[in-house]
């Protein structure tokens, strides 16, 4: 039973050490400079409205270099004009 209270206590304080090292190394929040917040609302915004329309050029173009299957993306395509 004593072994059983240390054992538990040691973990409790490895733990708890633990715990308090990972909280000191989290990142701090930030948002955004107000410069480039307008630019990402606008790109946001006609990426959207692209992918709604269904302009899968448009979106390519926004999304930058494809990095997935070609089969899947023409499978995506496919399924999202059905809806």
């Amino acid at each position: 039973m004593r072994i059983t209270r240390l054992l538990l206590i040691g973990v409790l304080c490895v733990a708890s050490y633990s715990l308090a090292q990972v909280s000191g190394c989290m990142i701090a929040p930030h948002a955004l400079p107000d410069d480039l917040r307008s630019s990402l609302e606008e790109r946001l915004s006609t990426f959207l409205a692209a992918q709604a329309e269904g302009r899968w050029e448009d979106v390519e173009d926004l999304l930058g270099r494809c990095r997935f299957d070609a089969a899947l993306a023409s499978s995506t395509r496919a399924r999202t004009s059905n809806v």
